[in-house]
Parts: C-alpha cells; structure tokens; sequence
C-alpha cells in the first residue's frame, strides 16, 4: 500500500474538504450565525481528523485522491448552489 500518497492525498484534499464541510455547518446551521461559526471552528479539527483518517483508510491511493476530490467538488458546487439561491 502506498501511504504516503494517500497522506498527500488526505493533507491536500482532506484540508479544504474539512473547511468546507465546516463552513456549510456555519452558513446553514441551527442557531445564530455567531455561535454557528464558533461550532464550526470548534468541530474543524475533528472533521479534519475524520477526513484524514477516511482517505488513509482507503484500499489504494487512487481511490483516496477520486474519493477526496469527488468530496471536494461536490462542495465547490454546494457552495455554488448557495451563492446562487438567494435565501441562503
């Protein structure tokens, strides 16, 4: 197995993933957005620690880097969606 390439894959990845996730969780989350923003960068070192931990866990390197990255473009486009919409 090639760890180092699915390090590379999880730090490269991971990293925005984990922002990303914690960010939607500060943009949409239950209460008001100053204390959504203090939950999210409470929870984004252990976000950041379960996406690295996942992409390490995968079988090959390759399919840590399709994984990680399918993960990080459906967030660009979740993102995206939210620019868009004007509620949100």
């Amino acid at each position: 197995m090639s760890y180092r390439s699915q390090a590379v894959a999880s730090v490269i990845l991971g990293t925005p993933l984990a922002f990303a996730l914690c960010g939607v969780y500060a943009t949409l989350g239950p209460a008001e957005p100053a204390t959504n923003y203090i939950a999210a960068l409470f929870l984004l070192l252990p976000v950041w620690c379960g996406v690295l931990i996942w992409g390490l866990s995968r079988q090959r390197a390759r399919q840590a880097w399709m994984h990680l990255g399918t993960g990080c473009a459906v967030m660009v486009c979740v993102f995206l969606v939210m620019r868009l919409l004007p509620g949100a």
